[in-house]
Formats: structure tokens, sequence, C-alpha cells
């Protein structure tokens, strides 16, 4: 009798193809898996699709008051919010959403113009 690694085959490997196998089924759920992923961010979870680019039409909306000649033209920069822009100027953050039709009061760009009514 040889040493304690006697059980191995005379490749030197012991169970090397069966290794391979499972490291290559393995690697194919992974595979499958983020493609899965991958599918469902682009799809959707609803399962609806969503349609074509050439279908869809951006709207933007308008702005609500006009523009009068005491207002006030603010370019954001980093670190802005609406809130922190509305108490600068002593108006409220609906003041500046509605001056400047403002989906989201929670996501501004720097760069972007508002009105600031006044």
């Amino acid at each position: 009798m040889s040493g304690a690694g006697s059980a191995a085959p005379k490749g030197g490997k012991a169970g090397g193809d069966k290794d391979n196998t499972v490291a290559q089924v393995a690697g194919a759920v992974i595979a499958s898996g983020v493609v899965w992923s991958l599918y469902k961010s682009v799809r959707g979870r609803g399962g609806a699709t969503t349609p074509a680019a050439e279908e869809t039409t951006e709207v933007k909306p308008t702005p609500s008051k006009s523009r009068t000649n005491s207002d006030v033209s603010y370019n954001v920069v980093k670190g802005d919010t609406l809130w922190n822009i509305s108490r600068r100027y002593g108006v409220t953050v609906d003041d500046v959403r509605d001056a400047n039709a403002i989906p989201d009061v929670n996501y501004i760009v720097p760069g972007e113009t508002f009105i600031i009514p006044q």
C-alpha cells in the first residue's frame, strides 16, 4: 500500500471529470439566472410589455404660472434640494414645483434652471 492518497486514480485526479461536470452545470445555472434577471429588468415585472420606442411620445408638462417681472431664475447646483431652494427665496416647495412643472420633487439635476415665483 502506498501513502494516504492512494484512493486517487492513475491520472492523479480524484473525481476530476465529475468535478468538471458539476462546475459546467453550476455555471450554466448561474448564467441562466443572470439572463433571466436581465430579461425581467428589461421587460418589467408586471408581465406587460412596454411600447416600442417609435410608439411613445414624451409629453412635457407646462408651467402652471406665467412668469412675472419679479420672478427669479435659479440655476440648480450640486447638493440643492427644492426644500432648501424654496426656503432661500421664501416660497414653498409647491410654489417652485408648480411654477416649473416638476414631476418629482425629490429629483432635480444640477444645471437645471428654475423659475422662483415671487
